[in-house]
């Protein structure tokens, strides 16, 4: 899924303010947005691509909160501390993700 489509429908979806027209739109047409990329884009508008905290991430990824701490710990996820907590940037875990697509 490329960033600038997922922006694009994000931008879409923030200038439509959410109206269950443009809802009822997309579920009509789409072949034209995937249902992945629609979603994304959604998560966007909703989450931002600012700071998400464990238990963001844990709900996101489906994943216990002990596999991500160890994840973390080991370097393999991308991450920052700020004051001993862990905190996760939503567009690099965005393209983390994208390395596990098969």
């Amino acid at each position: 899924m490329s960033d600038a489509l997922v922006a694009e429908i994000a931008q879409a979806i923030r200038d439509s303010n959410g109206t269950p027209e443009a809802l009822e739109w997309w579920k009509t047409h789409p072949q034209i947005v995937p249902a992945h990329v629609y979603a994304q884009a959604a998560l966007h508008v909703i989450q931002g691509d600012g700071w998400m905290t464990p238990e963001q991430v844990c709900n996101w990824l489906q994943v216990k909160r002990d596999w991500l701490y160890d994840q973390a710990e080991r370097g393999s996820i991308p991450h920052i501390k700020v004051n001993r907590m862990l905190r996760f940037k939503r567009s690099e875990l965005d393209d983390w993700t994208e390395g596990f697509r098969r």
